[in-house]
């Protein structure tokens, strides 16, 4: 299942201002370069309005149902853009996919970090430990093709769910 999307807008003569329909827009000026961007948000969402286009960044599944614990499936993803679409008053199949983080989750016996101890290395990326209960593997490289995060999805949702472990594991791509 994928989670977190990144979509870009294009933007030209013509194409609606969406900044009313947003939730704590702020403006920005570049002071060197006088370019004036939006930022905000739609449900969740984080929305950026550049000179070249929309920048929509988040779950879809979280914009959709209540949490990203459910999965979309390809009929409740069109419903998610359908949504997106009405919310900001333009048609968002249009947009080209930038970025995409793909993800599933177990259901574990034990603790996670005792299944994260177990994970051994992985060839050209290298492992990180940011926080207690996630594990990173990152390109070794500046550019970051691809990354896999795994941690404890329960750790996220409570108190919504109740003592099950949960078991992530997230792959972002950049598209």
């Amino acid at each position: 299942m994928y989670d977190k999307l990144k979509l870009l807008y294009p933007r030209m003569r013509g194409t609606p201002d969406i900044s009313g329909y947003l939730d704590k827009a702020k403006e920005q000026t570049d002071l060197k370069t006088g370019e004036v961007c939006i930022f905000g948000s739609l449900d969740g969402l984080k929305v950026s309005i550049y000179t070249g286009g929309y920048s929509i960044i988040g779950s879809l599944a979280k914009y959709l149902y209540p949490s990203n614990v459910y999965p979309l499936d390809r009929h409740s993803t069109i419903q998610a853009i359908e949504k997106l679409s009405d919310a900001l008053h333009i048609d968002m199949r249009e947009a080209k996919v930038t970025g995409l983080e793909f993800g599933t989750q177990f259901v574990m016996r034990k603790p996670v970090d005792e299944y994260l101890k177990k994970l051994g290395d992985m060839p050209k990326l290298a492992r990180y430990h940011f926080d207690v209960g996630t594990l990173y593997y990152k390109h070794k490289g500046k550019q970051q093709p691809k990354v896999f995060c795994f941690y404890d999805k329960r750790l996220m949702l409570m108190p919504k769910v109740d003592n099950a472990r949960w078991f992530c594991w997230n792959q972002f791509a950049k598209v």
